[in-house]
């Protein structure tokens, strides 16, 4: 199983806010375990979920930050994803075509890992697409008949 740890601090000066630092493997291997972590520790009205020490993902990954994304605002919290426009996380998008173009409906002010990253994959698709003469990009993952444009 992917290790993984969480660390979690208070922001100085706002009792109502804390900053979580995700670091190592976020997969298959270990989502369920993450996310019963941390939805014990999304206990603050505010919330950032820090990415920028993640090492490996997957589409399961990139899932579980989605839900936690859509879901926290329905029990009256915010998350704020950062950290999340490193190379792992691009890479992961670009080699397996999980882009997407529209910014979830839920939120509309704080960070997407999707849409947040489809200029830098343009950008890389375009570079790679060009160098093989390739003219079109995909746009999205089919899985099972269903395209994930909405996440």
């Amino acid at each position: 199983m992917g290790e993984y740890t969480l660390q979690i601090e208070s922001v100085t000066g706002n009792e109502l806010s804390q900053a979580i630092r995700l670091s190592g493997a976020l997969t298959s291997d270990n989502v369920g375990e993450v996310l019963f972590h941390l939805s014990s520790v999304f206990d603050k009205k505010e919330n950032v979920l820090d990415l920028s020490g993640i090492t490996e993902i997957d589409f399961a990954g990139l899932k579980l930050i989605c839900i936690c994304h859509r879901t926290l605002p329905l029990s009256g919290k915010n998350l704020r994803i950062i950290g999340h426009t490193h190379a792992v996380i691009r890479d992961t998008i670009v080699s397996n075509d999980y882009q997407h173009r529209s910014k979830c409906a839920k939120d509309s002010h704080y960070g997407c890992v999707w849409t947040d990253m489809c200029p830098m994959v343009e950008e890389q698709k375009t570079s790679s697409n060009s160098a093989s003469g390739e003219s079109s990009l995909p746009v999205g993952k089919t899985i099972g008949g269903n395209r994930f444009e909405d996440h």
